[in-house]
């Protein structure tokens, strides 16, 4: 691994899958390739089964033991795409008049060059220290290890396919290592996998450079941006859509999760309301009034607290935003698609000047994530 990442080591567990084993925190993570349907072509129905398996999922986060967090990505790459030519030849009406099939196939041909091409994994931290005990009682060593993450595995995969998420897989060492080199340098990725070259056959990133608001990486540049603020009204669900089906530039969604204990939640959400009461209360005493943002503020913790009460769990979130290009001027348009694309979602993204190559490591690549994140 390079650079910062001199401490951690791939390594590959028999009958299992790979993992990234980071010395210095003592954790390790695991990467699992996932697949969902496309959240428009749900029902109604079937989008409300997504969401309350998503809830479940999120709630089974708190009592996974050892476990410090979750990044779950999104990619999305511009890609002539052969996936509706292929649904027509599996699922079209053979009885359809020939001139609608013609019809078809001419609508199919223009729109495969706009097509974006799609791809989903989430890295799943743990700690050793707090799995320690279970993995001496499996046998100790890698042994053990792999046995506990295989169980955690098992879990996560049953939970996820609550929420119509299927995990294709649990990437091998040789799959991480791909998808280290691949999230660095796409660009050249894309090339060999034209060429018919495997990522393992080429060489590594020879070259990392570091500027205000970019980092390039042989020959792709990228840019990234942090959520700042979330929508301030009651979003529908799907609203990141735009995120990831408007603009041409490739372009990846990262979001970060860190289970929080219930008890812990419960009190910051208790400190939080008597500190806005006591405020509330003395503006009062001095003629100030109470401004509506004060206002709503005090409706949204007092609506986490009513969840907590109510069961639900917390976690900690935090968004990212990763554009990907080959030339500066390319990921200035990528850039500018993911700000429009932003406000359409209603959120506000900030480029994170100054920190591009940490923000890159922790969001793009499949590392455990560090303490300070969690």
């Amino acid at each position: 691994m390079p650079g910062a990442l001199g401490d951690c080591q791939i390594y590959e567990i028999d009958r299992a899958g790979g993992l990234i084993h980071d010395r210095r925190s003592k954790r390790v993570a695991i990467t699992l390739a996932v697949l969902s349907r496309s959240w428009k072509l749900q029902d109604p129905d079937a989008r409300a089964a997504a969401i309350d398996g998503f809830m479940s999922w999120l709630n089974s986060l708190e009592h996974t033991e050892g476990m410090a967090g979750a990044v779950a990505r999104i990619r999305a790459d511009r890609s002539s795409s052969t996936e509706l030519a292929d649904f027509l030849k599996e699922h079209g009406d053979a009885k359809a008049a020939e001139k609608l099939l013609r019809e078809y196939t001419v609508l199919i041909k223009e729109g495969a060059g706009r097509a974006f091409a799609f791809s989903s994994d989430v890295t799943i931290s743990f700690s050793l220290d707090s799995l320690s005990r279970q993995i001496k009682d499996a046998g100790g060593g890698m042994t053990g290890l792999g046995h506990v993450l295989d169980q955690r595995v098992t879990a996560l995969s049953e939970s996820a396919e609550n929420m119509k998420v299927h995990v294709k897989a649990w990437l091998t060492g040789d799959e991480l290592q791909n998808s280290v080199t691949t999230a660095w340098d796409p660009i050249a990725s894309a090339r060999r996998r034209a060429e018919g070259l495997t990522t393992l056959e080429a060489a590594p990133i020879m070259g990392i450079e570091e500027g205000w608001s970019w980092i390039r990486a042989d020959e792709s540049v990228h840019r990234v941006f942090w959520v700042a603020d979330w929508p301030r009204h009651k979003a529908r669900a799907g609203f990141l859509e735009p995120l990831l089906m408007s603009g041409s530039s490739s372009r990846t969604v990262v979001l970060q999760i860190v289970p929080r204990a219930s008890h812990v939640a419960m009190k910051q959400a208790g400190k939080e309301l008597t500190d806005m009461e006591l405020q509330m209360n003395m503006r009062e005493k001095l003629g100030m009034r109470v401004t509506r943002q004060q206002e709503r503020e005090h409706e949204d913790v007092t609506q986490r607290e009513v969840d907590l009460v109510n069961g639900h769990s917390q976690e900690a979130f935090r968004g990212f935003l990763v554009a990907s290009a080959g030339s500066m001027d390319d990921l200035n348009r990528g850039a500018s698609d993911i700000e429009n694309a932003s406000h359409q979602a209603r959120i506000v993204a900030q480029t994170l000047h100054a920190q591009q190559a940490a923000a890159f490591v922790r969001t793009m690549l499949p590392v455990p994530m560090a303490e300070e994140e969690a």
